[in-house]
């Protein structure tokens, strides 16, 4: 299909307009897909994917930077794993949001925020939605000490208040993340991220079969 589009140029473009970025924006990453390990698939493990991690965050680095290139100039708001989205190494991974932090178009603009959830449901192909949370016990225990029962949340970790602007405090963290972290005078939480979200109670979305009965 990649070599018709080329061959007929003038008929695409006449016949799909705007929606041709979009069809070769896919086939594009179809073919990427290819190239990765056969492992893809299931959940990946920093610890023995490595190379399949790598490789999707170069993948997805490609992808904002012709996205961003195609549209209009404007504030655009990605949503990314925590993974992905952490401002500074852990486990020698530079993902995408330290590759667009070192991009010369988008250093020192990038603002990173961590969401957490509490006990909820998340979206599954069962009847049932499966019960869902990831928020740090500690932090959660952090949270309630200062502010109570709380609801969602909105913290700014840069805010010129914030106790732990110049501190690591390892409650911010995931429980594996965690585990690799060492803290050092130089190192900040918000060398990793500047925010965080909680949303209290998730409610997952409704998955919809493609072959329903």
């Amino acid at each position: 299909m990649e070599n018709h589009i080329k061959d007929n140029r003038e008929l695409y473009e006449k016949s799909f307009k705007e929606d041709l970025f979009n069809i070769e924006f896919i086939l594009e990453n179809i073919k990427d897909l290819q190239t990765l390990p056969k492992t893809f698939g299931s959940q990946p493990d920093i610890r023995t994917d490595f190379e399949l991690l790598s490789m999707r965050e170069n993948y997805t680095y490609k992808n904002f930077k012709k996205l961003c290139d195609h549209y209009p100039k404007g504030k655009y708001y990605f949503h990314f794993g925590g993974k992905h989205s952490v401002l500074k190494e852990i486990w020698g991974l530079e993902n995408i949001a330290i590759k667009l932090q070192k991009d010369d178009t988008f250093k020192d603009k990038i603002y990173a925020i961590r969401t957490y959830y509490g006990v909820g449901t998340s979206m599954g192909a069962e009847v049932e939605q499966p019960v869902y949370s990831n928020i740090p016990t500690e932090l959660e225990k952090q949270l309630q000490t200062v502010k109570g029962e709380f609801g969602d949340l909105i913290i700014d970790l840069n805010n010129r208040r914030s106790p732990i602007k110049n501190t690591l405090n390892l409650n911010y963290f995931e429980p594996a993340e965690r585990e690799v972290l060492k803290p050092d005078s130089d190192t900040k939480t918000t060398d990793y991220f500047q925010g965080i979200i909680i949303i209290k109670n998730p409610k997952g979305g409704t998955a919809y079969s493609v072959f329903p009965d």
